[in-house]
């Protein structure tokens, strides 16, 4: 499980996740996104 706040304006996880919305409610479909993890070098 990844989490990454996107109730924020610095946060710009809007823009990384799937833009779909619901035909119904018109909400986004911000909690589902496919991810890679990969170690950083930085310490």
């Amino acid at each position: 499980m990844v989490f990454v706040p996107f109730c924020y304006g610095e946060a710009a996880a809007n823009l990384l996740t799937n833009p779909a919305l619901d035909p119904y409610g018109k909400i986004p479909e911000f909690k589902y996104a496919a991810c890679r993890l990969s170690r950083s070098d930085v310490a």
